[in-house]
């Protein structure tokens, strides 16, 4: 596979959960987590994903993984359907791709000493004998930072920047390709996450890791992704490459986003008023309903993505109707 063809191919996921327990709306109602995305993830490259609690970010992430089931859909890797594939098939391929969690204590079991925590997925996928393994934990505790010795102590003896990198040992071990880092950083002091975001970068280097990265710091995204997805609501609104989407944001939601941070926006918007329910989400633009600038036909027709310019794409009436009228 080139390094110009996705390693990983995401093709019109859908996934909803039984909205049971919602005052308000019929037992039938499906709460539309995600709902016809499409992406692709470039060998050695990393794709943020961003938006709002409630955009479907995690759940993408968690579908990826395999954790949940689709709805519908098609996630390939290396060309290969994994969501159709047997039980054996899946294991090979789930091996290559991990997950880093955002809570690094509580992804990480307290009782375990960090030398059966990271060693784990060695023995698991017969990757290593349990000699082989203990000399394979010592250099991956090296590789993220941490010494040789930690392994014979426990998860819950370390500080939260500690336990992140023993996360990310656990991760590598299986010599994954795709690593999928769901708000990885957010529960980390500021200092903190600057040390473990430039050791992800160095390890992508290092290694030609392929990045999943979710995060609701845009600062953060911005300075780790080659190439940026903006969903609202379980839907794709705005994909490209980051420089350009951070330069030039088109859709009013990600300059809404990119204003929180004082980067460079094309107007001072603001985000007002709450993310609807993904439940009942609105009929038309599902950002029409918080959306400064939307005219009549926001509410009644969806958008579609459409390319305006050098590979970046925009969900928005007003957008695609500026780019047909030059």
């Amino acid at each position: 596979m080139s390094a110009t063809e996705p390693i990983l191919r995401v093709r019109d996921l859908v996934k909803h959960y039984p909205a049971r327990g919602l005052p308000g709306l019929q037992r039938s109602a499906k709460v539309q987590a995600v709902n016809g995305i499409s992406f692709d993830l470039l060998r050695g490259t990393t794709l943020g994903i961003v938006g709002e609690s409630g955009s479907g970010k995690s759940t993408t992430a968690r579908v990826v993984m395999g954790l949940t089931p689709p709805t519908s859909g098609l996630v390939e890797f290396e060309g290969s359907d994994i969501t159709t594939a047997d039980r054996a098939s899946q294991r090979r391929k789930r091996m290559r791709m991990q997950m880093i969690f955002q809570d690094p204590r509580g992804s990480l079991d307290p009782r375990m000493r960090v030398r059966d925590v990271i060693g784990e997925g060695l023995i698991v996928h017969r990757l290593a004998t349990r000699s082989r393994a203990r000399s394979r934990v010592a250099e991956l505790l090296e590789m993220v930072g941490l010494r040789p010795a930690d392994a014979d102590k426990f998860a819950h003896e370390f500080s939260g920047g500690q336990a992140q990198r023993i996360a990310i040992a656990r991760a590598l071990a299986t010599a994954p390709d795709v690593v999928v880092c769901d708000e990885a950083v957010s529960a980390l002091d500021v200092s903190v996450q600057a040390q473990i975001v430039n050791l992800l970068r160095r390890l992508q280097e290092d290694l030609g890791l392929s990045y999943l990265f979710i995060s609701h710091d845009l600062n953060i995204v911005r300075y780790m992704s080659d190439h940026l997805m903006v969903m609202y609501l379980g839907q794709v609104v705005e994909e490209g490459p980051s420089g350009e989407i951070f330069g030039s944001p088109q859709h009013p939601y990600t300059r809404a986003l990119l204003a929180t941070t004082g980067g460079p926006t094309a107007s001072p918007t603001r985000l007002v008023g709450e993310i609807p329910n993904p439940a009942s989400p609105p009929t038309g633009c599902r950002f029409h309903t918080r959306c400064p600038v939307r005219i009549d036909r926001c509410s009644t027709a969806e958008p579609e993505l459409t390319e305006i310019a050098r590979g970046q794409r925009t969900a928005c009436h007003l957008v695609t109707r500026e780019v047909l009228a030059r």
